[in-house]
This record gives structure tokens, C-alpha cells and sequence, in this order.
């Protein structure tokens, strides 16, 4: 288990089972973001990422911090072109739901900068994917 994760008592009975929470709304849905780096990653690097990615996923209409999940993969041994010579993100994001196409380029634009000022990756090689879905399951349920 890594630092970042903090046991909780694992539930088997329906009755021990929380109520799921519409607090959010469909449109609040857990975004997640998967960052495939080719750089070995620091926890202080870690946490201004995980800070950064937080801020900039407000971006999207109705996504927050309070939701998002992260996953980080460093050191990843990534080609381009024929060549693995410069450091290189791909980044990928799951939203429920469509955005509007200015705030993905607004997204792209922020992880750009982020990931420059953090890792040290040139824009020119941070690589961002989208994806969305329209049915996402948590808690026992499906939105």
C-alpha cells in the first residue's frame, strides 16, 4: 500500500452499506486523470501535480477537485517518432459527460504549462486524450 492510501473497514453486509449520495448531481461525476510520464516523479512533484491537476479540473463544468481521481505512471519507457530522446507525458482524462470544446482547450493549455513548469516536459511533448462516458458506477450504483 502507498503513502497515499488510508485503510477503511471493508463492509460485506447490505446493511453496513451507505446510502449513495446524489449530492453532485450527473453532472458532478468523478472525473479521472491517468498521466503516463516518461520521468521518474518525486512526492514534491507528486503533490504540486496532484494540486495543479485539482485547480485546473474546474475548467470543466461542475468538476472539482472534491471528486477527481488521479493516477500517476512515472518512468514510463515512452517513444515518439521513432525515438525516446525527450522527456514525454500522455495524458489521459475521463469525464462524464461532453464539455465544451473551449474548455478542453483551456484544459490542454493548463496541463501543458503544468507539466512543463513541474516535470520539466516541453508542451511539445504532453500528450492529452479525452474520453467520455455517459454511465459511470460508484458505490454499488450507476449514474
Amino acid at each position: 500500500m502507498n503513502g497515499c492510501m488510508k485503510r477503511r473497514p471493508a463492509h460485506t453486509e447490505d446493511a453496513d452499506r451507505e446510502e449513495p449520495s446524489d449530492q453532485y448531481g450527473k453532472e458532478k461525476k468523478m472525473p479521472y486523470i491517468h498521466s503516463n510520464v516518461s520521468v521518474k516523479i518525486t512526492e514534491e512533484q507528486r503533490i504540486h501535480l496532484k494540486e495543479g491537476l485539482g485547480k485546473a479540473i474546474s475548467i470543466f463544468e461542475g468538476k472539482s477537485e472534491h471528486g477527481l481521481m488521479l493516477r500517476f505512471s512515472e518512468d514510463c519507457c515512452m517513444y515518439h517518432q521513432g525515438s525516446c530522446q525527450f522527456p514525454t507525458a500522455c495524458v489521459q482524462v475521463y469525464l462524464f459527460g461532453e464539455q465544451k470544446k473551449q474548455a478542453y482547450l483551456d484544459f490542454t493549455k493548463e496541463i501543458c504549462g503544468l507539466y512543463g513548469q513541474v516535470l520539466h516536459i516541453s508542451g511539445e511533448h504532453v500528450y492529452i486524450t479525452y474520453e467520455t462516458a455517459d454511465a459511470w458506477g460508484c458505490n454499488y450504483r450507476n449514474s
